[in-house]
């Protein structure tokens, strides 16, 4: 459609103006950036977005993996995923980039109430008690990826 540009990015390059995007999307991404450079990413799509813009991101959780080649001979990723992360992990870096809102998507849907997103960290507070093993093999189920809907 006419009101529709698709704009890849590399991860280092995004010349885009202040207030220019109603939506950013990754899949699959953050994990391959090195950690330092993570909040650089997302003070990057904060300045983008226009107010009330939408960035909808999903990368495997930490606790479910590795998710990468490393799965086969180490617990922590050391193939292409560079890191790996939780809710927990991410909150403080979503919240230092200025965005307003953070809303998880967990189980088929979006928890958009604080108390969602808090029970959210509270269980990988949880699950971080368990030995791996156990931790792994239900985090399977329950923490696949962090997927996120952040608004500016």
């Amino acid at each position: 459609p006419d009101n529709f540009q698709l704009v890849v990015y590399d991860g280092y390059t995004l010349d885009l103006p202040e207030d220019s995007a109603d939506m950013a999307f990754s899949y699959q991404f953050l994990e391959h950036l090195h950690p330092e450079d993570v909040p650089l990413h997302f003070e990057l799509v904060q300045r983008i977005l226009r107010p009330g813009g939408k960035y909808i991101f999903s990368t495997p959780h930490r606790f479910s993996g590795p998710h990468d080649v490393s799965r086969h001979f180490s617990e922590t990723p050391e193939g292409f995923h560079l890191k790996e992360w939780t809710h927990r992990e991410l909150v403080p870096v979503i919240k230092a980039a200025g965005f307003r809102k953070a809303h998880t998507y967990r189980l088929g849907k979006a928890r958009r109430s604080a108390l969602a997103n808090a029970a959210t960290v509270g269980l990988e507070l949880g699950f971080q008690c368990l030995p791996r093993r156990l931790r792994k093999k239900l985090s399977l189920r329950i923490f696949q990826g962090v997927t996120m809907i952040l608004e500016k």
